[in-house]
């Protein structure tokens, strides 16, 4: 029953994804498709034909394609070689691979490790599979009180990643010696992976700031105003995708400056960028860029206020992280939505 349930939650993932031939996929996959390859790879799967989707996705897992991990180390457990399979879905879920996550998750409730069942369909949970979310019960005394007190410690630290405090910290994390426990050093890294995904994530959307700021530095040298159009003002589509985030300006500022049929956010411009976002997500992120008054906004002429505004915590849906940048590109935190 646990492998049928894997497999399930496997195919939910492959809903969207076109059938074909096995002969179609294959030829596609001769010619690097690494979409086909994978597809192939789930065909195998389904068929029960655990050799080959074994062989094609730890293939796929070697040429860092994390889902290949995962087809890889289900067809693993299939084939009786739990070691190998257990190891390739650690290697995916470690990679924020949230089918691997949620397969080990599966694998710990049928063991009856009920902690790290929930850490594992935590991580799948953060990672992307809205399914983990459901039903996600924290037991009691999850930390000991030392390895709680350390884990606070170690995100104060590390606010900036990077920083010499917590390099250090991670490498007395990773000795795992006294006063952590065993469980204290598994749980600790999984709910730090979840925070710097987060933290990752924030980098792209601040990327993104800088890169319309950048836009609207070479569009006032020519218009000699800045823009509240999106569209005008970003032409690749591909700077405006992100699956957490939606960029732009304050509607009123777009409707008192701007054409009819201007653009306010990158929810207008590229729409099927955000086809996972639920629409209480849309209508709660919207209503962010609708708050303000025409009053509110900058003549064009002189200034202007550009925002990013994501989910990082799918465990409360109506918290937003906000970033804006001006006119002089300073980056600002307008409402901090770490997990």
């Amino acid at each position: 029953m646990l492998f049928i349930h894997m497999i399930f939650a496997l195919f939910v993932s492959l809903s969207k994804v076109a059938a074909s031939s096995e002969s179609d996929l294959a030829k596609k996959c001769i010619d690097k498709n690494l979409g086909s390859c994978l597809e192939l790879t789930a065909h195998f799967i389904k068929a029960s034909r655990w050799s080959e989707a074994f062989a094609l996705g730890d293939a796929l897992c070697k040429k860092d394609a994390l889902k290949g991990c995962t087809y890889a180390g289900i067809a693993a457990i299939a084939n009786g070689k739990a070691k190998v399979g257990f190891d390739l879905l650690s290697m995916a879920c470690d990679g924020f691979e949230p089918f691997a996550c949620q397969s080990l998750a599966d694998i710990a409730k049928k063991n009856r490790e009920e902690k790290m069942r929930y850490m594992y369909q935590k991580r799948a949970c953060y990672y992307g599979l809205s399914e983990s979310c459901k039903d996600l019960n924290k037991p009691t005394n999850l930390y000991s009180l030392k390895g709680q007190a350390i884990f606070k410690s170690i995100l104060a630290d590390c606010e900036t990643t990077n920083s010499s405090s917590c390099k250090a910290q991670l490498q007395n994390l990773a000795k795992c010696s006294d006063p952590l426990t065993k469980e204290d050093c598994f749980f600790i890294p999984g709910d730090l992976s979840i925070v710097f995904r987060a933290k990752l994530i924030q980098d792209v959307a601040k990327l993104g700031l800088v890169k319309m700021f950048a836009a609207q530095k070479v569009f006032k040298e020519n218009k000699k105003r800045y823009t509240y159009d999106l569209s005008s003002l970003m032409q690749d589509k591909n700077d405006l995708t992100s699956s957490k985030y939606v960029f732009g300006f304050q509607v009123a500022c777009t409707k008192k400056f701007e054409h009819k049929k201007a653009q306010s956010t990158s929810l207008g411009v590229h729409p099927q960028g955000y086809q996972d976002f639920s629409p209480l997500t849309k209508r709660s992120i919207m209503a962010f860029f609708k708050k303000e008054k025409g009053v509110d906004c900058y003549d064009p002429s002189l200034s202007f206020d550009a925002y990013a505004v994501g989910k990082l915590d799918p465990l409360n849906p109506t918290e937003f992280d906000i970033w804006k940048i001006n006119r002089d590109g300073n980056i600002i935190q307008v409402q901090n939505g770490l997990p």
